[in-house]
């Protein structure tokens, strides 16, 4: 019953549509932007360039800033004067460290006005990496130059510490496991679907249990949305060369989102009778908690009240066990989610079905 099921989604185009293309075309758009805006979204920064080296000019490169200082004072002097909002300094012994293969240091010196300089920041955390893989990988003979690097002809494996990545690096994430939220709408209507032409019901008069059927239906919405929504994560790391960091710990993401989103279709499909109010429902409350994480993500001032509240949505806690490359405890939390919302929505097959 669970390959007959399974085979029924995977053949329905609109299936495909909304769980394969749509995730895709989101997320690809989301990191287009993201690549293309960065540098139009500088607030004004500076350079202090210490270092007598070419990584520090490599750096200045690749980062496209044009106001740099050799001398410090004159840089603090600008920057007090609010002519910047930031001013970062390239250290004496940059190009020594990257030769050594150590990670330099950049200090930075900020006016305190709650200047938004994330998305430099982001971009020169990037660039620093960039410089120091580059020579580390030229050092063994493993690249020629550079070029081979942007190529991709080989493969590396990156160790992150826990708790660096930056809030951006999840985004896409975020919008896939949004659209795979919404995407459950199409499974309450179809439940619903099914027992108003009256199939679920003609089913109990067949030699399967009750709690078979429903277990069957179930597990084919639970490998259908997490194959293809893994399926369309792949696409847009191959494709479009996003790094999604630790595949691992996104994919178990996906799995515990399929948890709780076909738990809040199943949910709703006990509440309501009619297909196309538990649909706007569950669109309804995927739309909220969205905005209640991404607002209070993206708000200058922290507010207390969205920081509690987000903190009841899934995306808060699959968020940050991307960001910080942590499974617990935000594992369990998301399965005690979804367990709260299946009980809660939990049917007898037999009356579900003869329901008008």
């Amino acid at each position: 019953m669970v390959f007959a099921n399974s085979k029924k989604y995977f053949k329905n185009y609109k299936t495909i549509l909304l769980m394969l293309a749509m995730p895709i075309a989101v997320a690809s758009l989301v990191c287009f932007l993201d690549n293309n805006s960065q540098k139009d979204s500088y607030v004004k920064v500076a350079i202090i360039n210490l270092d007598r080296g070419k990584y520090g000019n490599e750096l200045i490169k690749a980062l496209g800033v044009n106001d740099v200082f050799e001398n410090k004072e004159k840089a603090i002097l600008q920057l007090k004067e609010e002519n910047y909002a930031a001013v970062y300094e390239i250290p004496k012994g940059f190009s020594e460290d990257v030769g050594k293969e150590i990670k330099p240091i950049i200090n930075s010196y900020k006016i305190e006005k709650g200047n938004k300089t994330e998305v430099f920041e982001i971009s020169l955390e990037k660039c620093i990496n960039k410089i120091l893989q580059t020579n580390i990988l030229k050092k063994n003979h493993i690249i020629r130059n550079e070029k081979e690097l942007n190529n991709n002809i080989f493969n590396v494996d990156y160790v992150y510490s826990k708790g660096t990545f930056d809030k951006s690096n999840s985004f896409p994430v975020i919008t896939i496991v949004f659209l795979m939220f919404i995407s459950s709408s199409g499974y309450s209507a179809d439940l619903l679907n099914l027992r108003k032409s009256r199939i679920l019901e003609r089913l109990t008069s067949t030699s399967n249990r009750g709690y078979a059927i429903v277990g069957s239906i179930y597990t084919s919405m639970f490998i259908v949305q997490v194959s293809l929504y893994l399926l369309s994560s792949l696409i847009i790391q191959i494709v479009f060369k996003y790094e999604f960091y630790d595949f691992k710990i996104m994919l178990l993401n996906i799995v515990f989102m399929s948890f709780i989103s076909i738990s809040t279709a199943i949910l709703c499909v006990r509440i309501f009778k009619e297909a196309a109010i538990s649909s706007f429902v569950i669109s309804l409350i995927g739309m909220l908690m969205f905005f209640i994480y991404a607002f209070d993500e993206i708000s200058p001032k922290e507010n207390y009240i969205l920081i509690i509240l987000k903190k009841f949505t899934p995306f808060y806690w699959i968020a940050d066990s991307i960001q910080k490359s942590v499974i617990f405890p935000n594992a369990l939390i998301l399965i005690l989610m979804a367990l709260v919302l299946i009980t809660a929505g939990s049917i007898r097959y037999s009356n579900f079905a003869k329901e008008e």
